[in-house]
């Protein structure tokens, strides 16, 4: 999983798998929203919800520092691609999902 949110799927120096993460996110009902956004995400992808602590860590991941009402998808200087991608690998590490 993480090699595809990275998109470092290649044989022979083709690359055979790009993602997206802003895509991705954009696929949920609201985006704009980090706790949403994180919950959503979390509940499509771990066989049971986070405990308080993980979804902490999992929001911090997201929010890479950043306050929540500075969440934006749609601007490049905000790097939510960036923060998304780092905010995945974290969800993929987590024990509930690799038990899915």
């Amino acid at each position: 999983m993480i090699d595809i949110i990275n998109g470092t799927i290649s044989f022979n120096k083709i690359k055979y798998y790009d993602f997206d993460p802003i895509v991705f996110a954009k696929s949920f009902p609201d985006p704009t929203n980090p706790r949403t956004l994180c919950t959503d995400i979390c509940n499509a992808m771990l066989n049971t919800a986070p405990s308080e602590k993980e979804y902490q860590m999992l929001l911090d991941t997201m929010l890479s520092g950043a306050k929540e009402y500075e969440w934006t998808i749609d601007d490049p200087n905000f790097k939510a691609d960036v923060k998304l991608k780092k905010f995945l690998i974290e969800v993929a590490k987590l024990a509930k999902y690799q038990l899915y």
